[in-house]
């Protein structure tokens, strides 16, 4: 026998669940796109922008340079891309370690060019390593040195083309190297410890350096 009301009584509760649902789905909705909204935010505000833009040779250069400090060094953090008259010409990826950019114009193969530094860190004893393009003449673009990046203070020395690291340890260790126009970086396997900080040593290595690529390169 059907009682008067309780279809009323019931359909109500009923009604009150369903609607309970659809709310607690639009409310998981919106809180996973605020949640979405918010990293993306978040990502975007650790990312460093640096724009750098020369002439050279009659033609613009623009490097632009973005960064994520945050992420882990072990792997790349930081994204370049080098453009020539607005046209994409390099896109790599590299590690800045101590969190800001820095870069330096310098010819570091004695050629008249001067090529592109990115500063990467430094470690003990202000060991300073960078990343290092050459500018390619005959090509007019540049082109990365590779392992350039893995030895600390690295500067060209009077002779075309000999580079030398100054690896500082508490004495100085002076580590010879060749560079080609190319772009290959060559190991000539001179090191020399200058213990006393006079210098001698660092023009042993020098000669020794000379000798090795006038009679091998």
């Amino acid at each position: 026998m059907r009682i008067m009301g309780q279809e009323d009584q019931y359909a109500i509760p009923f009604r009150t669940i369903r609607i309970s649902r659809a709310l607690g789905h639009m409310t998981k909705k919106i809180s996973m796109s605020l949640i979405l909204i918010l990293i993306g935010v978040a990502c975007y505000a650790q990312k460093d922008i640096n724009v750098v833009k020369w002439t050279m040779s009659e033609t613009q250069f623009e490097l632009k340079v973005f960064s994520d400090y945050e992420m882990d060094v072990a792997r790349p953090n930081t994204e370049i891309i080098l453009f020539r008259n607005g046209q994409e010409i390099i896109k790599d990826s590299i590690s800045i370690y101590n969190g800001y950019f820095e870069n330096r114009f310098e010819d570091m193969n004695s050629d008249g060019f001067n090529d592109i530094l990115i500063y990467q860190g430094s470690g003990a004893r202000a060991n300073e390593t960078y990343n290092l393009y050459i500018y390619q003449a005959n090509t007019n673009d540049f082109k990365k040195v590779i392992a350039f990046n893995e030895y600390p203070n690295i500067s060209p020395t009077d002779e075309k083309g000999v580079l030398v690291s100054m690896i500082l340890t508490g004495v100085v260790d002076y580590k010879f190297f060749f560079l080609k126009d190319n772009g290959e970086l060559i190991d000539l396997r001179i090191t020399v410890i200058d213990e006393n900080r006079d210098g001698k040593e660092y023009e042993k290595g020098l000669k020794e350096a000379k000798k090795y690529v006038a009679q091998n390169l």
